[in-house]
């Protein structure tokens, strides 16, 4: 990967990742899960760990470091993406089961064809 592509992954995790996040960790809630937020912290932790892996992935391929600290950051970025997983799949646990908005409770996901 070439330190034109690293940067400009970076920049755009920086722009788009990191923001979001820190909102959500001090209790921003999006309209789009507005109805029903649930522990919404927990997503702001999730898209800090995505930071965090880009930031392992890409930080030692810019300073040209070695092959092996290149590894040890790619495996650290893998680490970073299990966190997340753990965190969403927390989250979707704590939020619980799905409602319509009459207050009935779906026994899957909701799809926006009401089937």
């Amino acid at each position: 990967m070439s330190s034109t592509t690293s940067w400009i992954l970076l920049g755009a995790c920086t722009l788009f990742v990191l923001p979001p996040s820190l909102a959500l960790i001090a209790g921003w809630i999006p309209g789009v899960i507005h109805h029903r937020p649930g522990p919404v912290r927990l997503l702001g932790a999730a898209g800090i760990a995505v930071y965090g892996a880009a930031l392992c992935e890409f930080v030692p391929r810019l300073a040209h470091a070695d092959r092996g600290t290149v590894t040890v950051g790619a495996y650290g970025a893998v680490a970073m993406v299990a966190v997340t997983v753990a965190l969403v799949a927390a989250y979707d646990i704590a939020r619980g089961p799905s409602s319509t908005l009459d207050g009935d409770v779906v026994p899957g996901p909701r799809c926006a064809s009401g089937r």
